[in-house]
């Protein structure tokens, strides 16, 4: 057996290799690599580091003595996990208060071992997708005092990966005034809105009827053309 039974491909886990007739001349290697400052223990135990590798992935665990001829396998595995990576986030926008379901994709994703933050805040209800590791997750934003964009941060026992600015949180819309504030029942007047955190607003409803088009939104106003009503009330979505 080896313990622990994974590690990052730079090398240096300390591991424990159990078996049987070890002597100070026995040669461990992990994926055909001489262990790095191999130790025999005892005549049932050798400990040393695992060497570096290019490719991840299970690779078997031999030993052989030199002089006595042969190399045994023990069919025991041991894993270099993929060094953890974020290529994206999706979707890029939420609300303040969380909830939103997010789609990470990159490399090493382990399940019990990787956890993600957005702006230092854990995130909640994490699902990996198989194999493990895994190149995708999907998460559960957390909830946010501000707004604006955060870096989505994944953290793993043998690291992290920062995604700069990859998720923006977004404050709810505010209205405070409209002009002009009445129009023809059968729509058409174009209205200006102002208001507040406008700039992501993605439709504007009058009585529940969309506006027929929203455009040059900017933090404080928008224009947008009523629809046919007989009784407009606008909402912000």
């Amino acid at each position: 057996s080896i313990a622990p039974i994974a590690g990052p491909p730079t090398g240096g886990t300390a591991v424990t290799i159990t078996g049987g007739n070890f002597v100070a001349s026995t040669v461990v290697q992990i994926g055909g690599v001489n262990l790095v400052d191999a130790g025999t223990v005892s005549a049932n135990v050798i400990t040393g580091l695992t060497a570096a590798t290019a490719t991840p992935g299970q690779v078997p665990l031999t030993a052989y003595t030199p002089n006595i001829g042969g190399t045994w396998d023990s069919g025991v595995r041991f894993t270099y996990n993929p060094v953890v990576s974020i290529s994206s986030v999706s979707p890029a926008l939420g609300p303040l208060a969380g909830g939103t379901m997010v789609t990470i994709d990159g490399e090493g994703f382990i399940q019990g071992a990787t956890r993600v933050y957005f702006d230092g805040v854990e995130a909640t209800g994490v699902v990996f997708e198989l194999p493990n590791p895994t190149q995708k997750l999907s998460v559960e934003t957390p909830a946010m005092a501000g707004h604006g964009p955060v870096n989505v941060t994944v953290v793993d026992d043998y690291g992290q990966a920062i995604a700069p600015n990859a998720f923006t949180y977004l404050a709810p819309p505010t209205l405070t005034s409209l002009n002009p504030n009445s129009g023809r029942p059968s729509g058409g007047t174009l209205v200006e809105i102002f208001g507040s955190h406008l700039i992501d607003v993605t439709s504007v409803n009058f009585d529940g009827l969309q506006a027929v088009s929203f455009w040059d939104a900017g933090a404080a106003s928008g224009k947008v053309v009523a629809p046919s009503l007989q009784r407009n009330r606008l909402k912000l979505l």
